[in-house]
């Protein structure tokens, strides 16, 4: 079945707004995740090399001690074994986060789960990649864009091969390549100053102590780095995961006289003009993917359920926390509105709600009139 192609017409700073909001007052555990995400991809691999030289010491003419780490075959084997099961975990903890606000660090070791799948698509995204780059440099680059959605859509369906990933994320980004070159790019002057504060805190911060092996003080510094750059990639990740989510087409931009859930007033209204300038957006339910948690996707039932706070709705987040709704009333009508007609909705709970409130002191009517109902 032919992957539609839905053009991202956000602009970079539109995006990296979005990102900001989606991060208000979470930015300390998605930062854990990106931490961890780092070590395992950076810095452990270089503390290994590090480990290994400093009990057999490799020495090459005309060649730095980092010249020689930076070349090294174990740091290189390491790097295709790990990378793609840690990027699918990556992939999967920044939607999942996007769409239910929950990041925890051992979801970043979620793609161990499905590791040949993972594996396999890292090394086919690689051998492509490498291969383009062969006729020049420009051909390498834009291939690796082309094939940039892959872990993404890995991790909404782990059902699919990786061949069958990277064509759906080819036919993603026709015509969406340079929105999302332009978004990474807007965010040098993020990377620099990242660098070179890192690299400025881990210089402070290590003494070179006499007694101190050098592949110690290496690696503490190599965490202290990464631990700097990563509030960057934090930043940078999470406004990559909105593009998908809007290429993708599972956030839809919500149109004028669509109905969303106002919480100042607790009900369902009409959006206006000045919504549209806010720039709603809502779960695309026809493109979600229905996939079961267990076998390492993410449930469509949490694709549904983007809870924010009250002032990101500005910056067109879902507003869908049936945790605060106050009766089961409410509840009960929150939930059928998003799988029946709107208009269908407000006729029922003009009607239904009433003869709720008045039937409310008996519970065993309540069950018998209304059924149980979980959120």
């Amino acid at each position: 079945m032919p992957i539609e192609n839905i053009v991202v017409t956000e602009a970079a700073w539109e995006m990296r707004k979005i990102a900001r909001e989606t991060l208000k007052n979470n930015w300390g555990k998605v930062w854990l995740c990106c931490f961890i995400f780092l070590l395992m991809t950076a810095t452990l691999p270089i503390a290994i090399v590090e480990i290994i030289n400093g009990i057999y010491p490799i020495e090459i003419e005309g060649m730095t001690r980092a010249e020689i780490i930076a070349i090294s075959p174990v740091r290189g084997i390491y790097s295709i074994f790990m990378s793609g099961a840690l990027s699918l975990g990556l992939s999967y903890t920044m939607l999942r986060y996007m769409r239910t606000r929950i990041a925890t660090p051992d979801l970043i070791f979620k793609g161990f789960e499905n590791y040949l799948k993972a594996f396999g698509l890292f090394f086919l995204m690689s051998l492509f990649i490498i291969l383009w780059s062969l006729l020049l440099i420009i051909p390498g680059i834009i291939a690796s864009y082309r094939y940039s959605q892959a872990f993404y859509i890995l991790a909404d369906d782990p059902s699919k091969s990786p061949m069958q990933c990277i064509n759906e994320s080819k036919e993603m980004m026709r015509n969406n390549k340079g929105t999302l070159f332009v978004l990474e790019l807007s965010f040098i002057g993020w990377l620099i100053l990242g660098f070179v504060a890192g690299s400025g805190l881990s210089y402070l911060l290590v003494p070179e102590l006499s007694f101190m092996p050098e592949w110690l003080s290496d690696t503490l510094e190599n965490v202290i780095f990464s631990a700097v750059v990563a509030v960057v990639n934090v930043y940078m990740t999470t406004a990559v995961t909105f593009f998908y989510e809007r290429v993708s087409g599972h956030l839809v931009k919500t149109a004028e006289g669509q109905k969303v859930f106002d919480h100042n007033t607790r009900s369902w209204r009409a959006m206006n003009s000045q919504d549209l300038n806010e720039k709603f957006y809502q779960p695309n339910n026809t493109r979600t993917p229905n996939v079961d948690e267990a076998n390492g996707g993410i449930k469509h039932k949490e694709l549904t359920e983007y809870k924010v706070q009250e002032s990101e709705i500005q910056d067109g987040k879902y507003e869908a926390q049936r945790d605060e709704v106050k009766n089961d009333s409410e509840r009960k009508y929150l939930k059928e509105a998003e799988s029946e007609n709107i208009s269908q909705y407000e006729d029922k709970r003009g009607h239904e709600v009433g003869d709720f409130e008045a039937d409310s002191d008996n519970d065993e009517e309540h069950k018998t009139k209304y059924g149980d109902f979980e959120v």
